[in-house]
């Protein structure tokens, strides 16, 4: 073998082995997951009135869930509203919170997420220059038709933290659920053969029975029960376990939280960031 063959064989050894002794840290950087920072943990835990029922694992579960929407979605301010760090945040958080029970979080990530300055109501023009359809019905909630873009009220979104009963994240998000069975710590199974059958057995309940809590309109889709049951989950939680026990049993289970037992801390004040 000439010399130059023999330097050739050795710097391929050598790259060799350091491939080997960088790989670790390679693979860690190229397949770690979206985090938040310390500062954005303090801050969103701190903001987040649910946060006292989250368990050790489930803060870090919901961190990585908010990483990822705020890696993977476009947060957009619509005519005459800007968005800051914080809005994306706080929007994220919320949105996490139904992902901590429930796999996968959903069943697709909206691609953009359009937020006013001002309420979103029939007044309200849909901008063509974010090619939203003017649905102003399901904007009113926070839906998209699309799936893939929502609008959501900044104003709303504080007053969610504040205690208002109505939650515009949790509507919007839990849209997009793919309904799939539970997976929680406690273990408590549905009584029906599924989650989504157990959901069922309860909508036709308050159908026939009425609710003074969830104001159900007629023929509404499994996804509008749901999105108004967990708004009450999160928002009045002692009162749907009051009304709804074993809706709000079922609730827990999917979301694997207890915000009865561990009630939100609202903040009785305006929130401008």
């Amino acid at each position: 073998m000439s010399f130059a063959a023999t330097i050739l064989v050795a710097l391929a050894a050598l790259l060799v082995v350091a491939g080997i002794i960088a790989w670790p840290q390679l693979r860690q950087r190229l397949f770690a997951r979206h985090q938040l920072s310390p500062k954005q943990r303090r801050i969103l835990f701190r903001r987040l009135p649910w946060s006292a029922a989250l368990r050790p694992r489930q803060r870090d579960q919901l961190c990585g869930n908010a990483a990822q929407l705020l890696a993977e979605t476009t947060f957009i301010g619509a005519p005459e509203a800007t968005v800051n760090d914080r809005q994306r945040l706080i929007i994220a958080g919320q949105a996490a919170l139904l992902g901590l029970g429930a796999q996968p979080m959903v069943g697709e990530l909206p691609s953009e997420i359009v937020i006013y300055s001002a309420a979103i109501d029939s007044g309200v023009e849909a901008s063509p220059a974010y090619g939203l359809v003017e649905d102003l019905a399901d904007m009113a909630i926070g839906l998209h038709p699309s799936g893939s873009r929502i609008a959501l009220s900044w104003p709303a979104v504080n007053a969610t933290l504040a205690g208002s009963v109505r939650n515009p994240v949790v509507r919007a998000f839990v849209h997009l659920t793919n309904f799939s069975d539970p997976l929680n710590e406690a273990g408590i199974a549905p009584a029906a053969d599924s989650w989504p059958a157990a959901l069922a057995e309860h909508q036709t309940t308050i159908e026939n029975t009425g609710s003074a809590l969830i104001d159900l309109p007629a023929d509404a889709s499994p996804e509008r029960f749901l999105a108004l049951a967990a708004e009450a989950f999160f928002q009045q939680p002692k009162a749907l376990r009051e009304t709804h026990p074993g809706l709000y049993d079922l609730l827990s289970a999917y979301f694997d939280l207890d915000t009865a037992s561990q009630p939100p801390r609202f903040r009785r004040r305006k929130m401008n960031r």
